[in-house]
This record gives C-alpha cells, structure tokens and sequence, in this order.
C-alpha cells in the first residue's frame, strides 16, 4: 500500500545507513513518527529510534506558492544552509538528507537530545545563581559564532534556539530552524538586528549590563558606550513591532530591568 510520504525522490548524506535511508524512501518512518508542530504550509514531525531524527514537509498551499517552490526547494535550501552553518562552526543539528515530490520537499535531521527551548531555560534559571552563569556564558558563545558565522535567518528568535545543560553545570547553545538561512553576501554588511536582535526575545529576565557584555564579548560593540546605545536601539524596535502588532507583553520590554534607558550609565535618552 502506498504510503503519505511514498515517492519522494531522495538525497542523502554518504554516511547515512541503508536501513535508514530505506524507511526514509518508503515512507515508513511516519509509523514511529510524532507530529510536532504544523501550519498552513509545514509539518514538523520527531522520528522515535535509536537516533531520533526530525522530518519537516512542506507543502505549499497556493498556486503561486506551489509554481515558485519548483524553483525554490525548501528542504535542499535547508540542506545547504546546515551544511554552511557547520562548515563555520554554528552548532546546528547534522543533516541526513533531503527530498523533492513536485512542489513537495522533506528535509531531516538529527535530533540534538537532551535540549529545552532557551528561553524556557533562562525563565528557569532566573533563582539559581551558577546555572544563570552557566547560560549567560552559553548565550555569549552563541552569539560570538553567530555573529563570526554572518548568516542571515529571516526568523531568527529565542524559541529557534535550544539550549544543552550538561551534568558539569556547562551549557551549550544550538540554532535548530535553518529555514531560509543564508551566507551574507561578499562586501555586505552585518546588520545590526540580524545579527544579535534575537536578545531581545530574552528581556525583561536578560538586564541591560549583561547585554552590553555580550555585545561587547562577541565583537558586535567596540566599547559599552557602543554597545550601551546598539541595545536601546534594539529594544525600541523590539517594543514598536509589539506595539504595530498589537501584543498585550509589549509593556514587559518596558520595565527598567529590560530597557538600556542610557548610552552610558549618566546620560538618559529615553525610549
């Protein structure tokens, strides 16, 4: 019997087993499989065995959208910006390989175990001083190779990121949604929201001086003051899309912990 996912004609990586990459071609892995997470135009499903994989298919609903994805493959952009991700040391999780049925793509992926969503750590380690440490130091590294990586992710925020902690009280920072990612183009410049805007997704729990010292750290600001006015103007556009949005949590980015109110600690300028 012909199965949902049956047809798809698949690339994998030259490591991948054969027994892996037959219950991939069959279809078969949807069995075991758990759905995740879905929307008009992606599934996310989690892939149970002795290596857990994530699959996500997308299908798009339009006529547009169906005409525009045969030239535009979703699930081999994915593949290609993994592969770009770990050639530059962005911890992102291994590729298996990707599928094309039409204007139908799968993309799958080795499951990072043992993670939680970051900002559901940082909730979490708000009352416990060394894990908090243990984070902030996370969340600087990430950032650092993020901003070293230059890639642009046209939806870069706090819950694409997953965070690792470790029985030794270390933490590690993994990036697991590459969908659209891409290299900066030669001779252009680094944005300032694409590069380190999704810190903002952290406050009010994130204060102004921790991250003026991420900004400062991972070579984003040259100084604190540099880095003391990046954050304001992050933080003002933060609030003005939550604002445009209409999102009630748009007054929590307005508390004093949140907002770097000063491009120096003496010298107020407001939001």
């Amino acid at each position: 019997m012909r199965t949902e996912f049956e047809g798809f004609r698949w690339h994998f990586e030259p490591t991948v087993d054969v027994h892996r990459r037959r219950d991939l071609e069959s279809g078969a892995w949807l069995d075991s499989a758990e759905l995740l997470k879905q929307n008009r135009r992606r599934r996310i499903y989690r892939v149970d065995g002795d290596l857990p994989l994530i699959v996500k298919h997308d299908c798009p609903p339009r006529p547009y959208d169906r005409l525009r994805a045969m030239f535009r493959r979703a699930g081999a952009r994915e593949f290609a910006a993994a592969h770009a991700a770990l050639a530059v040391g962005l911890p992102v999780p291994a590729p298996i390989g990707h599928a094309v049925r039409g204007c139908e793509t799968l993309f799958a992926a080795e499951e990072i175990r043992g993670c939680t969503k970051l900002r559901l750590a940082w909730e979490r380690g708000q009352t416990d001083a060394r894990r908090r440490a243990a984070l902030l130091r996370a969340v600087t590294d990430f950032a650092a190779t993020f901003f070293r990586a230059c890639m642009i992710h046209p939806d870069m925020h706090a819950g694409n990121i997953l965070v690792r902690e470790e029985a030794d009280g270390s933490a590690r920072c993994f990036l697991v949604d590459l969908a659209g990612a891409r290299g900066l183009k030669p001779g252009r410049r680094f944005a300032l929201w694409d590069a380190v805007g999704w810190l903002t997704h952290l406050a009010p729990r994130l204060r102004s001086r921790e991250a003026v010292d991420i900004l400062c750290s991972c070579g984003v600001a040259a100084d604190a003051e540099e880095a003391w006015r990046q954050w304001a103007m992050l933080v003002r556009r933060t609030v003005t899309r939550w604002l445009a949005d209409g999102r009630g949590d748009a007054r929590v980015c307005l508390r004093p912990a949140a907002c770097a109110r000063s491009i120096t600690p003496n010298r107020g300028i407001g939001l």
